[in-house]
């Protein structure tokens, strides 16, 4: 991604239109379509190739300027000035700027600031790790009881809305990258258990998201407590004029945000990850204690590597999460994890007592790490 941006950055700035070297914007828009049409459609890739061709210059014309020398021209002569395309040219090199400012630098993980920036294909992202592991999850509320969900196969929350079923596969993947996008998927199940007279009353959706940024650590992103609806519906009402202002920095109406800031402000220590198929979780105390991580029908090894009080491990083998057994970890201390039709990994209740609002927090401070496998070990103590 790297080495074709900056291929066709050269040949486009620096040299004139049509010269053979810019036939290498169909390989990179090729490469795009080919790699990418799952996230970006076919739309771009094809628009820009045909433009390659529109535009190629006539045999007939004089001989072209590049855009590097048209700019100089512009710079050192005065009395040519060409206002329009200079403001153009302007709005082209700072509009991608907006990511990392509006972002406070968290883009590869919040993705606020993507449209128009500069970092295509440099940043993966991923919130799913294996079938009843997966680290993004809506949950409806009905006059404050946890809705349960219909679908009662093994590896589902038994708490959750499966979203999945009202995207495609690309609206899937989107909505994974952009958390922007939750409130409207948040919508669209509002409407569909609204339809079916689920809920008659005080119909809520949050989410639990955690995103992994270049195979690195999961983060948590939003806040769970947050109701997504609210903010939809708060979005919705602006004057088109708002809309348009909060579209340019990627934002929601204020008393309405959900993204968490300072996200990997935790110190990784450089041995998190170290073994093949460990996986580390990095969370804030005032968050977990609200939205404890649920994990289902998955064997895995769980050691606490950064917590300020004792993890509390939540084993329920029914769907109403009620007959249910507890064991507290320390720091330092690994226990191996039967599969379990609902692990929930948090606090004791009474921590919330000592803790701000999970949206309020702008550090994290508590790192996990575990490593599913298919067979129990031999070392460490199971938990029963």
């Amino acid at each position: 991604g790297i080495l074709l941006d900056a291929a066709l950055f050269f040949v486009l700035f620096l040299l004139p239109p049509g010269h053979r070297l810019q036939h290498i914007s169909l390989l990179f828009h090729g490469f795009t379509g080919f790699t990418m049409s799952q996230r970006i459609g076919y739309a771009f890739p094809l628009a820009m190739t045909s433009t390659g061709f529109l535009f190629m210059p006539n045999e007939n014309e004089a001989p072209l300027q590049s855009h590097a020398n048209w700019l100089m021209d512009q710079l050192i002569k005065p009395k040519k000035h060409n206002i329009l395309p200079l403001v153009w040219l302007l709005i082209q090199w700072t509009l991608p700027l907006r990511m990392p400012l509006i972002s406070g630098f968290n883009f590869k993980y919040t993705r606020e600031g993507y449209r128009w920036s500069w970092t295509m294909m440099l940043h993966s992202a991923n919130s799913f790790v294996q079938p009843g592991l997966s680290l993004m999850t809506l949950r409806p509320t009905c006059s404050g009881n946890p809705f349960p969900n219909p679908m009662k196969t093994p590896f589902v929350d038994v708490q959750s809305f499966s979203y999945e079923q009202l995207l495609s596969p690309r609206g899937v993947q989107a909505v994974q990258l952009f958390p922007r996008q939750l409130p409207h998927v948040a919508n669209q199940v509002h409407r569909t258990l609204s339809n079916a007279r689920a809920c008659r009353k005080d119909l809520k959706i949050s989410a639990s998201l955690f995103s992994s940024a270049n195979n690195g650590p999961y983060h948590r992103i939003v806040d769970p407590a947050v109701d997504l609806v609210s903010t939809y519906r708060a979005l919705a009402s602006r004057p088109y004029m708002e809309k348009l202002r909060l579209a340019l920095i990627d934002k929601v109406p204020r008393g309405h945000e959900f993204i968490l800031r300072g996200i990997a402000s935790a110190r990784i220590p450089p041995e998190l990850l170290q073994e093949e198929g460990m996986i580390g979780i990095v969370d804030r105390t005032a968050c977990l204690v609200r939205d404890p991580i649920r994990i289902h029908n998955v064997n895995f090894v769980f050691e606490v590597i950064e917590s300020k009080y004792p993890i509390l491990l939540r084993a329920c083998e029914d769907l109403e999460l009620k007959s249910c057994k507890e064991v507290t970890v320390e720091k330092g201390s690994p226990v191996s994890v039967p599969a379990i039709r609902t692990l929930a990994i948090g606090f004791d209740p009474s921590v919330s007592l000592y803790e701000r609002s999970c949206s309020d927090t702008l550090e994290e401070d508590v790192v996990l790490r575990l490593r599913p496998y298919p067979n129990n070990p031999m070392n460490p103590t199971n938990v029963e």
